[in-house]
Parts: structure tokens; sequence; C-alpha cells
């Protein structure tokens, strides 16, 4: 451990330099061993705290992917999804997160602004909220949907005019998002225990399932 590892994170550089030199199958049985020592019956966080799988994926796949668009875009939006992020998984912040954070509430701390929006720019320039939130309601419902019937082996095609049909939309609509929700979070597996199933999201290609 250099001083360098631990000025950026403290007690836990040694968890996240294990996260970073995990494979899938680590973190696999890492998952298997954390359910049968707490008893967790439920994917992800409860009292037991939050799985491997989950801290794993958040911070090998998820925080890179927002690291990328954040570098790419330069919206701050997408460091308080980070910081979300973070904060579900139960993990520090990575520096390329923290310092442009630390930097916009040295800002606010120093008297430089009086408005957020001139710190944080605004969170949704141009956009009617009202019909961003209806049509994020729809979509989270019908992508979900979808997703559970063909995961349990329900035809691709079949499945995603049916569900465009139930909820108003276009087949091409339901594709478009189907799709696009399958590319960022690929699913290549499902892990069963005690009743219940956690479906895995790993940045590996898909096995078929898209097809």
């Amino acid at each position: 451990m250099t001083q360098r590892e631990f000025d950026l994170y403290g007690i836990f550089t040694g968890q996240i330099r294990e996260f970073e030199r995990w494979t899938y199958e680590d973190a696999k049985a890492a998952e298997h061993e954390w359910i049968e020592r707490t008893g967790q019956e439920g994917p992800g966080t409860g009292r037991a705290g939050v799985s491997p799988v989950h801290q794993w994926f958040s911070w090998t796949k998820e925080l890179p992917r927002l690291r990328t668009q954040y570098e790419t875009t330069g919206d701050f939006k997408i460091i308080f999804e980070a910081v979300t992020e973070c904060i579900n998984a139960r993990l520090p912040l990575p520096p390329w997160c923290a310092v442009p954070l630390r930097g916009a509430w040295n800002k606010i701390d120093g008297f430089e602004h009086r408005s957020w929006d001139d710190v944080f720019g605004r969170p949704h320039p141009g956009i009617n909220l009202h019909d961003a939130k209806r049509w994020l309601t729809i979509k989270t419902g019908a992508v979900l949907l979808a997703l559970d019937r063909i995961d349990q082996g329900d035809e691709v095609i079949r499945t995603l005019k049916k569900v465009a049909t139930d909820h108003g939309l276009s087949y091409e609509q339901m594709r478009e998002w189907y799709y696009a929700h399958r590319e960022l979070y690929p699913i290549t597996e499902t892990l069963m225990s005690d009743g219940w199933y956690y479906r895995k999201k790993t940045g590996e290609p898909d096995s078929g399932a898209c097809k």
C-alpha cells in the first residue's frame, strides 16, 4: 500500500484494491460466501449490508462508465449520479468525482456565487419536467417487464410487441429502449439462492439473450 493510495481511500484502500483485482468469478464466490455468512434473503442491500456483487459491479463497471460520461460531457449532474452510486454501494468517492465536487463546494464556501445553478449548472435545461417524468415512468415499467419476461424464456420480438401494445407504445420505441438497456447493463447470469434471485449485471458481452 503506497502513501498515495492511503491518501485517496484511507481505511478503504485494502477493499478497493481487492475489488480491482476481482474477476467475475471472484465476485460470484464472494457473493455466495456473504449469503451463507449473513443469511441475507434479498438482492443488493439489507440489514446485513451491501452485497459484494453490488459493490464490485458499482466500482468496476458503473463508476467507470459515469467517469467516461463526465469527462466527455462535463455535465455536473453525472457527479451527483456517481455520489448516489457510492452511497447506495457504501463505497468511497473516487478522485475523479471527489475533486470536482470539492472544487464546487469551495466556490460556494468562498462566496464566489449567489446561485447553485452558477456552480453546478441547471439540471434539466430545455426539458418539460412533467413530460419527462411521465415518459420515465412508462419507460422504466415497460423495460423491466420486458426484461423479466424475456429472462424467463419468452421470445424477444413477441414480448416487445406485447409490452409495447400494453403500454401504448410503438414497437420501434420499445425495441430502442430494450436494446439500449441491454447495451448499458448486459445480463449474463442469474444467481439463485434460497428462493430469491439476484440478476447479475456485468460488463461482458451479452450471452445471447438480446439476439
